[in-house]
């Protein structure tokens, strides 16, 4: 399953740190710019 999450700013480091020790978990691409989000 694949999800797409929006996350404020001032949260991105630790949500990012959480989910990589996940082993579960693998992220496949993080898309910080905000026009091309809106693509994704």
């Amino acid at each position: 399953m694949k999800v797409i999450l929006d996350i404020k700013d001032n949260r991105i480091p630790f949500f990012m740190e959480l989910v990589k020790s996940l082993d579960y978990i693998s992220v496949i691409k993080e898309v910080k710019d905000e026009s091309k989000s809106q693509f994704v």
